[in-house]
């Protein structure tokens, strides 16, 4: 039984035409469809899968170098699409946090001045 790999070789003609197999991977890609680390993780799932079957092709090539690399390159644009999320999901959660600290601050304060404090500081030691 042929593997996931060994078919899409096969119904795409990888060994006899890298280049034009990699241009369809890429015109398939459309990182505008990545709006979330998940979406960005099935492209990269697929172009690792382009990838390996295109480094089993022999015998190696200048075309088949070229299309190697212009996966390589949608790879880094998906990857740089998925920091990307990454970081504004993280800027929004420590913002939503520091919100929420924020108010548990204010329930938790009893709005005493510092003298208030300091003079009950003060008279529980005095009891010690």
């Amino acid at each position: 039984m042929a593997t996931q790999n060994e078919s899409i070789a096969d119904s795409e003609g990888v060994s006899a035409d890298p280049l034009h197999f990699a241009l369809s991977v890429c015109n398939g890609i459309d990182i505008s469809k990545c709006t979330g680390p998940e979406e960005c993780d099935i492209y990269v799932c697929k172009i690792d899968a382009c990838l390996d079957t295109l480094e089993k092709v022999s015998p190696k090539s200048v075309e088949l170098s070229n299309a190697i690399h212009m996966l390589d390159r949608s790879l880094n644009r998906i990857l740089h699409r998925k920091i990307s999320i990454l970081t504004t999901l993280l800027s929004n959660q420590i913002i939503a946090n520091a919100h929420t600290n924020s108010h548990v601050n204010n329930i938790f304060s009893d709005g005493g001045s510092d003298s208030e404090s300091s003079s009950t500081s003060n008279a529980f030691h005095k009891k010690s």
